[in-house]
């Protein structure tokens, strides 16, 4: 379960931003909440959190936040060079912060015990990386580091030394112990490795190049909200040799120049599978179409749906940029509404979102500490502050006072100065 994230000095924003899902002590619904072990009795996670803001007003930075500190944990060792930097994204528009570090910390629970992890950066090394863990009411350091200089902790076992040796400045201390198996710190890594981004959720057509069938609950999801779509079949077909041979050096040259995490099918795959959806109709038949005929909204929902329901299905954490693209309030809310649901998200999974339908504000499935805002200021700042921070009564309506401006995090002037200055342009011209 996800407890905080933190982060600064990345992209927009230049400050410290944190993204908290421990349940503050509103007396809002308190059905869909979570718990845990590693809790104390009378803290909750949240099962979702959904992230509001003007257009470019950084809410994809902290999905890109997400992503970029767990490529340094999975990647770092591995894909990392002698002599190389970190990559690292700095806010660019202050000469000073391009110097700054850039620093990334996330809370989180597995099991019965509680983990706090971070790690800073100069874009050049790894300036500091710390873990430790909190059980039965006791804080354990496992390890920690200070440039080349490591400190371990005596619960955490294995060659440590020996693999501290291995690390090289640009390397993370974690990436480099789950490659070396260090049997501790693989279940961490693993943390990491379960994170599902949204800007890296593959198309479903991506995976259907391996697989022959897709979730049943996900035709179920367009069924109940009315999208026409009862029932799917998967066509093979078989792939020619020269687009097989094709296959092959795409992946030789991906490996050799880019690298990373990407999925490819297997060479000696003789077959693809291409989706068709049916619908009911007019005759009570149903009539198969291919994906191609779909509105980009199904298209979407296919492409979000499975690793929704992997989530669900193994109490993972999903973050997700534009979740209402192209999508009905409904669709939203009955997403949003799955991980709110202690009947289906047994294995407390989490959702954070971005979105832009200001709809959802007033669903029954968000408290008002799962509401936040991003606003930028003039010189291109980003910063991040939940809707419980403002007072509210709890019977406002949250649509109403967003869109009057009471929260912030709305663009800059209103529809009419907008319009009239179109109006003087066009006069002038």
């Amino acid at each position: 379960m996800l407890l905080n994230f933190t982060f600064s000095n990345h992209k927009s924003f230049r400050g410290e931003a944190s993204l908290s899902l421990v349940a503050s002590s509103l007396s809002d619904e308190a059905s869909g909440l979570l718990s845990s072990e590693a809790l104390p009795a009378n803290k909750k996670g949240l099962p979702s959190a959904v992230i509001y803001g003007p257009n470019a007003a950084g809410k994809s930075a902290i999905v890109s936040a997400f992503d970029t500190m767990r490529d340094h944990v999975l990647l770092s060792h591995r894909h990392g060079k002698p002599g190389g930097g970190v990559i690292r994204f700095p806010f660019a528009l202050d000469e000073k912060a391009l110097k700054l570090i850039s620093y990334f910390s996330i809370e989180f629970t597995i099991s019965s015990v509680r983990y706090s992890y971070e790690f800073s950066t100069d874009g050049k090394s790894y300036i500091s990386e710390s873990l430790y863990s909190l059980f039965n009411g006791r804080t354990s350091k496992l390890y920690e580091r200070k440039g080349e200089d490591f400190s371990f902790g005596r619960s955490l076992k294995g060659q440590n030394r020996t693999i501290s040796n291995l690390t090289r400045p640009n390397s993370l201390f974690l990436s480099a112990a789950a490659q070396n198996d260090h049997p501790q710190l693989l279940e961490i890594f693993k943390y990491f490795q379960d994170l599902i981004i949204g800007p890296n959720i593959a198309p479903l057509s991506s995976s259907l190049a391996t697989k022959d069938k897709i979730d049943p609950r996900v035709i179920s999801f367009l069924t109940l909200i009315g999208t026409g779509i009862v029932d799917v079949s998967i066509k093979k077909t078989p792939v020619t040799p020269k687009a097989m041979e094709m296959q092959k050096e795409l992946r030789n040259v991906f490996k050799k120049f880019v690298g990373g995490e990407v999925e490819f099918p297997d060479d000696d795959d003789k077959q693809r599978f291409e989706l068709q959806l049916g619908h009911r109709s007019a005759e009570k038949k149903i009539k198969y179409l291919d994906i191609s005929q779909e509105s980009s909204g199904t298209i979407n929902l296919l492409n979000i749906l499975t690793p929704i329901f992997d989530a669900l299905d193994h109490g993972k954490l999903i973050v997700i940029d534009e979740l209402d693209e192209s999508l009905h309030t409904q669709a939203v809310e009955a997403v949003i509404a799955l991980f709110s649901d202690p009947l289906i998200n047994k294995n407390g999974a989490q959702l954070v979102c971005t979105v832009h339908d200001t709809n959802i504000l007033d669903s029954k499935f968000l408290r008002r500490d799962q509401i936040w805002f991003v606003n930028k200021d003039r010189e291109g700042k980003s910063e991040l502050y939940p809707l419980s921070d403002i007072k509210l009564r709890k019977q406002d309506s949250r649509e109403r006072g967003y869109r009057q401006g009471r929260f912030g995090a709305v663009p800059h002037g209103s529809l009419e100065s907008w319009l009239n200055y179109f109006h003087i342009e066009r006069n002038v011209k």
